[in-house]
């Protein structure tokens, strides 16, 4: 796929099989951080996957096709396996329930290529800051707004079907006009969490705020409503998060352990760098180069600026540390 790691339906999933985490940073043996993309567990995998291609099991189209473009193709029913994010059954799943009610699609734990234990690559999330100017005479009110944000949708005394998820007005969600829109981490596994609970004890009435209104999801459908198959499929009995209950258990969960913003060679160099990386992978899958491309692969990455990210990464790694080991004297 044009789009080879954009979580919805990329490749995560299968590298993660192979032991391989492109794009995000890894702790060696040594406590240094090291990147996914040049590991030799990423050459394993995509030898794999230019064998899969070269089998006629991938779409000949592959290399060309973006996110659209495959969601159009399980909406078809050409397709009947992808990797993906917990909420991939609204979207694109439902799009081939639409067309055929047949469609039972079911979320399943990742799978590994040998013996070894699969670890699940969880990205850095946090993709917007504010920055108050020095000076500002409120600088509390991000703050403030923040807080009220939080507390109108997930506070002890929320409004969430007012402000959230409505069943009024159209069910307009008010909270896409705040400014700032900030989540609680957990909040849809609390929330399954919640319904299961309820589930087990046979009483939906103790539901309150995004629990309950899951629910009432999950019971629309029930009645017949098919426009809430994805909810059942995310949150019912069956549900995908049943899987990451099991992949919390198992301590399946692999973070990205850089989380700052970007460095300075990041800044100048990394876009380019994630272009070449696109390259050379397309290429080797389809067969237009061969695996041993990805060696020069490595070789280039560090010369054109990989070695120099590598660096300022650790040193920030370093510094956290040192922060760490101070915090906890």
């Amino acid at each position: 796929m044009k789009d080879l790691f954009n979580g919805c339906i990329g490749l995560e999933g299968f590298f993660a099989g192979y032991h391989s985490y492109p794009g995000i940073w890894l702790e060696d043996d040594n406590g240094n951080l090291v990147y996914g993309s040049v590991q030799p567990e990423t050459k394993v995998a995509l030898g794999r996957l230019a064998q899969l291609y070269k089998s006629g099991q991938l779409d000949k189209e592959f290399g060309i096709k973006d996110v659209s473009k495959v969601a159009n193709a399980i909406a078809e029913g050409k397709i009947g396996i992808t990797f993906g994010e917990q909420w991939n059954p609204i979207y694109p799943l439902s799009s081939s329930f639409n067309n055929d009610n047949n469609a039972d699609w079911q979320g399943y734990p990742l799978v590994s290529a040998d013996d070894k234990p699969v670890r699940v690559p969880l990205r850095f999330r946090t993709h917007l800051y504010f920055a108050v100017r020095k000076g500002y005479e409120h600088p509390e009110a991000v703050v403030k707004m923040i807080n009220l944000y939080l507390g109108k949708n997930w506070g002890a005394k929320n409004e969430f079907d007012k402000y959230y998820m409505p069943h009024e007005n159209g069910s307009v969600s008010v909270w896409k006009f705040s400014p700032v829109t900030p989540f609680p981490p957990y909040k849809n596994l609390n929330a399954f969490l919640e319904i299961e609970k309820a589930r087990k004890n046979n009483d939906m009435s103790v539901l309150k705020g995004e629990a309950r209104a899951i629910q009432n999801n999950i019971e629309a459908y029930a009645r017949g409503d098919k426009c809430f198959w994805g909810w059942e499929k995310i949150y019912g009995v069956n549900g995908v998060y049943n899987v990451l209950k099991q992949y919390i258990a198992n301590d399946s969960l692999l973070l990205d352990k850089f989380t700052t913003a970007p460095t300075k060679t990041m800044v100048q160099k990394k876009a380019a760098l994630d272009k070449y990386e696109k390259e050379v992978f397309v290429r080797i899958i389809m067969g237009d180069a061969d695996l041993d491309e990805f060696d020069k692969f490595v070789e280039n990455w560090n010369k054109l600026g990989g070695n120099e990210i590598v660096r300022e990464v650790n040193e920030w790694y370093k510094s956290l540390k040192n922060q760490s080991k101070g915090l906890n004297q």
